[in-house]
């Protein structure tokens, strides 16, 4: 038969595995909390990208809000440009908001939007239409363009 394990070593081994989860679960919470603090910091280039107009059209409980957004940055490429507004009754309260984006935003570039969403039109009063995102639209040079999928 096996030998048997004594006491003192089961618990020096149990002792040794829950110090290894214990440091595991210490570097993902670390990980974690390093990825929330780089989400939270506002991308710097937001600047560059003005809301020129804005106009909103209500129907039932819809919103589509079109308008012309404009790059005002030297980059050498083009972004797609995502938006959000906030609309509000005349107490700055939220009645609903719309999403969308103005794509291939160039350097010193106007591009039309249409944002969509839901309203409670019966309160609507006024908007604010903020640039909350971008997407880098690069062509990197010495690669083939990738063959399109077909269905």
């Amino acid at each position: 038969m096996g030998k048997a394990i004594s006491p003192g070593k089961k618990r020096a081994s149990m002792i040794y595995v829950l110090a290894k989860v214990f440091c595991l679960l210490l570097l993902l919470s670390l990980a974690l909390a390093a990825c929330n603090d780089q989400s939270s910091k506002p991308d710097p280039r937001l600047k560059y990208f003005t809301v020129l107009d804005s106009r909103v059209l209500i129907a039932d409980n819809q919103a589509e809000i079109f308008g012309d957004v404009e790059n005002t940055s030297t980059m050498k490429f083009p972004f797609d440009v995502t938006m959000q507004a906030d609309l509000m009754d005349n107490s700055g309260q939220s009645v609903g908001s719309a999403t969308g984006t103005a794509e291939d935003v160039g350097p010193g570039q106007v591009r039309q939007f249409v944002l969509v969403g839901t309203v409670d039109g019966t309160r609507y009063a006024k908007m604010k239409v903020t640039v909350v995102s971008l997407q880098e639209k690069r062509q990197e040079l010495g690669l083939p363009t990738p063959t399109p999928i077909n269905p």
